[in-house]
């Protein structure tokens, strides 16, 4: 063995970690806000760092392609973790028996949820808090689980990361017994496939899905957070005045959608408002860049991913100024109380009278977006996951 060789392999000794990482959101075909965000950080750590190992902890057959490179292990549990009794078994029983076999340095956790039992050093990001702030919005068995263990969670872990600073605020805010150094920010960031269209494809999307008319474009899941309601009611209000406009709704219908149901019946627009389902992402990238306002004023973000999707895609935005959007979004969308329809209305027609507006929402984005990348968040996580060892 020469000198050299005996080097690299001290080296390596010394600065070679295993990282285990919650993957069960890596779902083939069916990532949503989570699973992308597990994707994009974890894909670029496993390319950036050939010297750890990474074990990813799935519930379910992980597909090849989530096996970024060599230096990645895939651990199947025989537990699902599909409901909240099965959330409890999955981290506080499963969870710990792949860590205890495999023995990693650290575990990071992107879903918001945590393993108590486990002695591993632990990153845990915590999304959003919005049960606490919505809990009647919040399916009642979750809402319990959340209530019971988040706190727990929190104060388990050795080291917290927010999507955003607001995030970030709120935990410390409600938590104050967390040290704001055992916090960290690593934000979202968007996808390749969000981009500018060509005008011609932007008018053969809006004949397919608008009937040739200009239309504003929601896309996330429908429930009452979201404030899907009043959407509809401002678009009411629009419509009035602007005829020749639709409303399009994408997302999968998630809970308590009565409300949104019942106010789209009372419509009288209703024969301009058009609820897609779930839309394929190449689809939905495409509706996305052909609306002439992407419209998202719900009550309460962790971060709001679609805003920066839209910006992306060089749309102008309407969201609101509460929670994290407005953090995320500042001077690049026209920020609206979310519980004001009038207020979201105005906006609606200011989008669409003032030409000169949007055009310079759509500018400001540029300096925004630029914010935002994969790259520096997949930095920042790692550089989070070496803290919590020397910490």
């Amino acid at each position: 063995m020469t000198y050299f060789t005996l080097v690299v392999l001290i080296i390596l000794l010394v600065f070679l970690m295993r990282i285990a990482i919650n993957a069960r959101f890596l779902i083939k075909d069916k990532l949503e806000g989570v699973g992308w965000y597990t994707y994009e950080i974890v894909r670029r750590m496993v390319a950036n760092h050939p010297e750890d190992e990474f074990i990813l902890i799935h519930d379910r057959p992980l597909a090849k392609e989530y096996l970024f490179a060599d230096n990645v292990k895939s651990v199947k549990t025989l537990i699902p973790s599909r409901h909240p009794i099965l959330w409890y078994l999955w981290f506080e029983y499963a969870i710990p028996s792949v860590l205890k076999k495999h023995k990693p340095d650290v575990f990071i956790s992107f879903d918001g949820h945590l393993s108590i039992k486990t002695d591993i050093p632990t990153v845990y990001v915590l999304h959003d808090l919005a049960y606490l702030h919505y809990p009647g919005e919040i399916p009642n068995t979750v809402l319990k689980f959340y209530q019971k263990f988040i706190p727990q969670y929190v104060n388990r872990a050795d080291h917290i990361v927010s999507v955003s600073s607001h995030g970030q605020n709120d935990v410390l805010q409600q938590f104050q017994q967390i040290q704001p150094e055992a916090t960290s920010v690593v934000g979202n960031a968007s996808r390749e496939i969000f981009k500018p269209i060509s005008a011609q494809e932007q008018e053969s999307i809006q004949e397919q899905y608008a009937d040739g008319e200009k239309y504003f474009f929601y896309v996330g899941a429908v429930q009452p957070r979201k404030n899907i309601s009043r959407i509809i009611q401002a678009f009411d209000l629009f419509n009035q005045t602007h005829p020749k406009s639709q409303l399009l709704i994408a997302g999968r219908s998630a809970w308590k959608t009565e409300q949104i149901k019942q106010t789209y019946l009372d419509s009288k627009s209703k024969d301009k408002i058009k609820f897609l389902g779930y839309v394929e992402d190449k689809t939905m990238a495409k509706l996305m860049a052909s609306a002439a306002c992407f419209i998202y004023p719900s009550l309460f973000e962790g971060f709001g991913v679609p805003v920066l999707e839209a910006m992306q895609c060089g749309v102008p935005i309407i969201t609101s100024k509460d929670s994290a959007m407005s953090e995320v979004a500042q001077e690049a969308a026209l920020l609206v109380d979310p519980n004001d329809t009038n207020d979201i209305a105005e906006a609606m027609i200011k989008i669409f009278d003032n030409e000169s507006l949007s055009k310079q929402l759509i500018h400001n984005a540029e300096s925004r977006k630029a914010q935002y990348n994969w790259d520096d968040s997949a930095k920042k996580m790692y550089e989070v996951i070496q803290k919590t060892l020397r910490g």
